[in-house]
């Protein structure tokens, strides 16, 4: 199976983002962020469904790259990288 390194832009809404359970003390200006995602077989459709799970608001894909890399393994999502953050001003 193929292994794919995709990633996802995330918009947030920033009175969501204020009492997100999962912002972190230092992301709050944050406006939107960027995040790797590793996927085996299906370039990266279940990104998606993952990452909504995570934030209520939609993820775009914004970068899918096939990786040399070929696995036996079940499909399925493998890793989830650091958020890449970009704030206002």
């Amino acid at each position: 199976m193929h292994f794919y390194r995709c990633i996802i832009s995330q918009l947030v809404d920033q009175q969501q983002w204020d009492d997100w359970y999962g912002r972190l003390a230092h992301e709050e200006s944050c406006v939107s962020y960027q995040t790797p995602w590793g996927e085996i077989a299906d370039a990266c459709r279940r990104v998606l469904a993952w990452q909504s799970r995570a934030y209520p608001i939609a993820a775009k894909i914004i970068d899918i790259a096939e990786q040399p890399d070929m696995y036996r393994d079940r499909p399925g999502v493998v890793w989830q990288g650091y958020r890449e953050l970009n704030v206002d001003g």
